[in-house]
């Protein structure tokens, strides 16, 4: 690759290139090369009231046997954002939403997903929330029952873009709202080191970059072997099939390293991690004559560079998320945290 380099460049984004770039718009055209997945389309307003409400409120089936239901005491309400209690006479200017009431429908046909593909990774039209894996007892996304998803969606900040910045880069003008779709993915493991995302523009690879930032060494090695496989996804199956000759692509390569997965199609704007490379960097580079890939992989001499852990910033200590799912011990941390502060008062 050559750069003309160039001041800060201007990435014009379309309505209609964030739309492409929804799930649901380009899944059955890569049916077998991408993992099964089923979309609930279009959702209720009930659900994205749901996603948008402050706290989080859980499904209780009464009889079913949950993670979340086990020693767990309930207000009267079975509401985990709040507790009763205090001398706030304050009422909600609006109930919550609950799972059961408001969206059943919805609500049944994940749970009938979760036993269809054993377990899912759930994601809305563009964005997974990865940032909320937290949440879980697994640290991951993979979600075995119906209130794993919900805890997930409740929590994730890429979650709330997707239903209320979609959009906002785009430089023509937008007349509407983006219609909201739930994606269900069948879960399965996946070795991070062998996630890559692809940057393409007017129909030519401009590089591509491993995704996971910390060192493997066995990856170097690999590199040639992993350029042909992504030069060949992009070249045969990715362009012929997508509407559009520009976009970034996440594609996962498990050994023996033939065979290329889709896992997303992101928009080519700023919004999109560049992970390795820069987005001015991209916007100035040039293929080469010879045609040759840029595979940019973390270095060991880099590995403090990017030795931080995903998202970390979105997580919180397990006292915390536990008190979040019992509304007592939410107000016995609140009360404890009191105490501390006026010890600290006291004492200064």
């Amino acid at each position: 690759m050559t750069t003309e380099y160039a001041a800060l460049t201007e990435i014009p984004v379309t309505e209609e290139h964030i739309k492409k770039c929804a799930f649901s718009s380009w899944y059955q055209a890569f049916k077998g090369h991408t993992p099964r997945a089923e979309v609930i389309k279009p959702l209720p307003a009930a659900f994205v009231k749901y996603l948008e409400q402050d706290g989080i409120r859980l499904a209780q089936e009464e009889g079913s046997v949950s993670f979340y239901n086990q020693n767990l005491e309930q207000t009267a309400e079975n509401d985990y954002s709040d507790w009763e209690g205090g001398d706030s006479g304050t009422e909600r200017s609006s109930e919550p939403v609950d799972p059961l009431v408001d969206f059943p429908e919805v609500h049944a046909q994940v749970k009938r997903v979760i036993a269809r593909f054993g377990a899912v990774a759930p994601k809305l039209n563009w964005s997974a929330p990865k940032d909320a894996t937290w949440l879980l007892p697994n640290n991951s996304m993979k979600c075995s029952e119906v209130n794993d998803v919900y805890l997930l969606l409740n929590g994730s900040s890429h979650v709330m873009h997707d239903l209320e910045g979609a959009f906002d880069e785009c430089s023509d003008e937008v007349n509407e709202k983006p219609t909201p779709e739930l994606v269900l993915r069948e879960w399965f493991n996946l070795n991070p080191a062998l996630e890559f995302r692809v940057f393409v523009r007017n129909g030519e690879i401009l590089g591509a970059s491993q995704r996971d930032l910390n060192y493997y060494d066995y990856l170097k090695p690999l590199e040639e072997q992993l350029k042909a496989a992504i030069e060949g996804f992009v070249y045969d199956i990715a362009l012929p099939r997508f509407p559009e000759d520009t976009f970034v692509a996440d594609v996962y390569i498990p050994r023996p390293f033939t065979k290329v997965w889709l896992i997303d199609i992101n928009p080519f704007a700023r919004k999109t991690d560049p992970l390795l490379f820069s987005w001015n960097e991209l916007c100035t580079l040039k293929p080469d004559d010879d045609g040759q890939l840029e595979l940019r992989l973390v270095a060991e001499n880099n590995i403090g560079r990017f030795a931080a852990k995903e998202h970390s910033e979105n997580q919180v200590p397990l006292d915390v998320v536990e008190a979040g799912l019992n509304p007592q011990s939410m107000q016995k941390l609140v009360e404890t945290w009191q105490d501390m502060l006026k010890i600290q008062e006291e004492e200064e």
